[in-house]
């Protein structure tokens, strides 16, 4: 890669513990290394960085990143599984609710309930 004067880049890294790696703590480091581009025939001097990486690897097999179902997920399915049942348990022990409207007309004056 080639950076102007002044640049800067980030370059991703990815580490890969081997399957079979002893658990414990690690150190190690990462070295980056330049030189100027030039013709082959000329001299160059080089320009390096390095920074300590540390690592540790644990005897527990490590989690699944991305789980099927997330957790806000399974609090939904419960939530409908509640209500299914609630709905099929009311339908089979005959509970029923029956909402009705009554009509808001009064009789007219003279045309009501006769009490003497």
């Amino acid at each position: 890669m080639q950076l102007a004067p002044g640049g800067s880049a980030r370059i991703p890294l990815e580490l890969a513990v081997p399957e079979h790696a002893h658990p414990g703590g690690y150190l190690s480091d990462i070295i980056v290394t330049g030189s100027p581009v030039g013709a082959a025939s000329t001299a160059h001097i080089g320009v390096a960085a390095a920074t300590k990486l540390e690592f540790s690897v644990s005897s527990a097999p490590a989690q699944a990143s991305t789980a099927l179902i997330s957790p806000w997920m399974w609090w939904v399915l419960i939530g409908l599984l509640v209500a299914a049942v609630t709905i099929l348990g009311a339908r089979r022990f005959g509970l029923r609710i029956r909402i009705e409207r009554e009509s808001p007309h009064r009789p007219a004056a003279g045309q009501g309930d006769s009490r003497g």
